[in-house]
């Protein structure tokens, strides 16, 4: 039992560590897209805090046969080149699809639990005090929460 837990823990490490070292997609990979059949506009815009690419492209509707929609990807970036999140809008319906600090969060409570309801309290400062100084304040505010 003890090894299944101490696999799940590690697992979830693994994921963090893997989320930290992956910056995402670049926006420049984005751009290359342009000259594939269903892209119809790429455009980049910089403000203080973020970098936002927003793709627009066709797809076909599987209902109805000869019917397209556009469909438009909105990629959003730290100043670092760290990919945040991406978001989609079909029909004016915006939907997040991916969110880094959303995965942060839900898989550092994953360690946090499994490590508690386990009563590994010295693991948990272990795996606390590993982690990059953003990290271990969030997950010393949410302890002493």
């Amino acid at each position: 039992m003890k090894n299944k837990i101490e696999d799940l823990i590690k697992d979830r490490i693994d994921r963090l560590v893997a989320l930290s070292l992956n910056p995402g997609v670049q926006p420049e990979a984005l751009v290359a897209n342009i000259y594939e059949r269903p892209y119809k506009s790429i455009l980049l815009s910089k403000n203080d805090a973020f970098i936002t690419v927003e793709l627009i492209f066709e797809e076909n509707d599987n209902e109805k046969l000869n019917k397209k929609y556009a469909v438009k990807y909105l990629y959003t970036y730290s100043h670092h080149k760290i990919l945040l999140k991406i978001d989609y809008i079909v029909n004016r319906q915006k939907k997040t699809e991916w969110d880094r600090a959303q995965i942060e969060l839900n898989t550092i409570n994953e360690v946090i639990e499994l490590l508690k309801t386990n009563k590994l309290n010295k693991q948990l400062n272990k795996f606390v005090k590993s982690l990059p100084i953003e990290l271990q304040r969030k997950i010393e505010l949410k302890l002493t929460a």
